[in-house]
């Protein structure tokens, strides 16, 4: 008899899943090499609507019988197998102290110094003097939606590579839903949708940054050692417009001045929607990864470099953003991208193809 109870409790442990879902309860995408797909009904065999990278997270709306879960996903809502999600639980993070003392020293890297530290990003949805976002209407809220994800996504998919060398990297925090602090609106008179390389729009962006967004008191907040400030434009698809950064990487060092280091980021480039992999090529700019689509002056890359890679190698972050799909990264995370973030001293590339220095080679630390 006690045998057959133990076999009874034993059969009824199996048919209890391993954690509870209750409705509204936040999950994380788990248990896959690099993402599930939420599909439109609780099959396998029915269409995809997104792919739903690992460590994303979900809110579980309704368990279903069939070890299904129907969540949602941002702006999507569809259906996933309930062996690919996990409890979401807050991460802890010991705070880092950063190496001059000073958490918003600009130094000689910038407000976004090693990639491997904490990184808080700042969202700035911004008017300017061409363009208008109005979160009234249906299409910019969804617009704002998708420029989240694509944050979430390249965050994720950054942390991931920079995990292939180094085994505790910081992270980013990003989400402006869960931490409002991070979230700010304001119309600049300025054509800053026009304003590539225009010192006029750097310096009101930049102005407006230093007056109103308390950056001292986030990095402490989040203990991080880095800090990015993300502008978004609501701008149409045309071919005159594209996403832009404004790093230390193209500019000279001020080392004793506070100098924030930003991407200005519109929906479309090149005829295309942006993705994931362009928040993820723009952000790399602030670590130090230059453009390997083209050269110039204050560039470490040569032009014969660009060239073998356009024919031989196309399928860098840092060549083809644009190109990348629209809902995980494609592209690669080179040998190249990471030696000039600082995740390696030295690389294949260097020697044979005469690249020039990094930006910790150029200006060491002080």
């Amino acid at each position: 008899m006690k045998l057959r109870i133990l076999s009874l409790f034993f059969i009824l442990l199996l048919l209890i899943p391993a954690f509870a879902f209750a409705d509204g309860s936040r999950a994380v995408i788990a248990n896959c090499k690099e993402y599930v797909t939420l599909r439109k009904s609780a099959s396998s065999k029915a269409a995809g609507e997104i792919r739903m990278p690992l460590g994303e997270q979900v809110t579980v709306l309704e368990r279903m019988k069939n070890g299904w879960a129907k969540v949602r996903y941002f702006d999507r809502t569809g259906y996933v197998p309930d062996k690919y999600l996990a409890p979401w639980k807050e991460t802890a993070y010991t705070p880092r102290k950063s190496a001059s003392g000073y958490p918003v020293y600009c130094g000689n890297y910038g407000t976004a110094k090693h990639i491997e530290d904490r990184t808080v990003v700042v969202a700035i949805f911004a008017d300017d003097a061409t363009t208008h976002w109005d979160l009234s209407k249906t299409a910019d809220q969804k617009l704002q939606l998708r420029n989240r994800f694509n944050l979430s996504v390249g965050c994720t998919w950054l942390t991931e590579q920079t995990r292939r060398y180094r085994s505790d990297p910081g992270g980013f925090v990003w989400d402006w839903l869960e931490h409002s602090d991070l979230y700010y609106t304001h119309t600049f008179t300025e054509d800053i949708i026009h304003g590539v390389n225009n010192r006029q729009v750097t310096n009101a962006i930049v102005g407006y940054i230093h007056e109103n967004i308390p950056s001292r008191k986030l990095l402490e907040e989040y203990g991080a050692d880095s800090i990015i400030y993300n502008v978004y434009l609501n701008a149409p698809n045309s071919q005159d417009y594209r996403s832009w950064t404004n790093a230390v990487l193209y500019n000279a060092v001020e080392p004793d001045k506070y100098v924030p280091e930003f991407c200005v980021i519109v929906p479309y480039g090149r005829g295309r929607e942006n993705n994931p992999a362009t928040l993820a090529h723009e952000m790399l700019h602030c670590f130090g990864a230059y453009d390997l689509y083209e050269t110039n002056p204050s560039s470490s890359i040569p032009q014969k470099y660009v060239n073998y890679l356009m024919s031989h190698k196309p399928n860098d972050l840092m060549n083809r953003c644009y190109f990348s799909a629209s809902d995980i990264v494609t592209v690669e995370f080179s040998e190249v991208d990471a030696y000039y973030v600082g995740l390696t001293d030295t690389c294949a590339a260097v020697k044979k193809w005469g690249l020039g220095p990094t930006i910790f080679q150029r200006w060491p630390a002080n």
